[in-house]
């Protein structure tokens, strides 16, 4: 039998109260059967991963018996972890739209990534921006050239990640970004056991220069009468 809680394995009464739903069979058998051998012989079994529902850290323990269902004591138990190898699903939907008014905000929208692939929720996202096109595809963890969106670059949103396939939409600070400079921004996400989703589509945005200089003022405006005709208004242009 398998369990996630070593206590099952403690006394015959601990088995006993595990009931069937834990108990290996030989459909969970990939090499090998639970067909009994003469004693001495060493038996090898190798199961299905499926079997066990999820990554986690399981114990295995294991009982003879006779023909007369006479039972043997609880063997040693021996525990194993069922490590996740799939990470999240790389993003293909990144799209950044810049405000074109004076506030210039940037937002940010995606379709959530998984933890395994598509399934389940993501660990964390991570978003970086650069002025360098191809920084963030060759040098995503050098921080001098790629940087961090954060929480506190939000003015809408979060980065707590969501279910897979939920839209994400982030708004963010304009004044982060250098008005008419061109910025790029990517994404990654990463699941609870560090594995990490390729690199998203890169964006390409750039704030709209603004302009908040008023003209300068007239200070040479002069007004004369000509021959009580026409009335001639002369001035320097700002």
């Amino acid at each position: 039998k398998y369990s996630k809680d070593s206590k099952d394995f403690e006394s015959s009464a601990a088995w006993d109260n595990m009931g069937t739903d834990h108990v290996i069979t030989n459909n969970n058998i990939l090499h090998g059967s639970l067909d009994p051998v003469p004693g001495g012989k060493t038996v090898l079994l190798i199961l299905d991963q499926e079997t066990f529902a999820d990554e986690s850290e399981y114990y295995i323990g294991f009982r003879a018996y006779d023909e007369k269902d006479q039972a043997s004591g609880v063997s040693n138990v021996a525990k194993f972890v069922i490590a996740d190898t799939v990470p999240p699903k790389a993003v293909t939907d990144f799209k950044v739209t810049v405000d074109q008014t004076e506030t210039g905000n940037v937002q940010v929208q995606f379709t959530a990534p998984g933890d395994d692939g598509s399934t389940g929720s993501a660990q964390a996202y991570m978003i970086k921006y650069s002025d360098a096109s191809n920084s963030l595809e060759n040098e995503w963890t050098d921080a001098s050239k790629n940087h961090e969106i954060t929480n506190d670059d939000l003015t809408e949103g979060n980065l707590n990640p969501v279910q897979g396939g939920q839209e994400v939409i982030l708004n963010l600070k304009g004044q982060i970004f250098e008005e008419g400079k061109t910025f790029f921004m990517a994404m990654k996400a990463s699941d609870n056991y560090n594995l990490t989703s390729d690199l998203s589509n890169v964006e390409s945005f750039a704030r709209p220069i603004i302009d908040r200089i008023a003209p300068a003022d007239v200070s040479d405006l002069k007004v004369d009468l000509q021959q009580n005709i026409a009335v001639l208004v002369t001035f320097t242009a700002p």
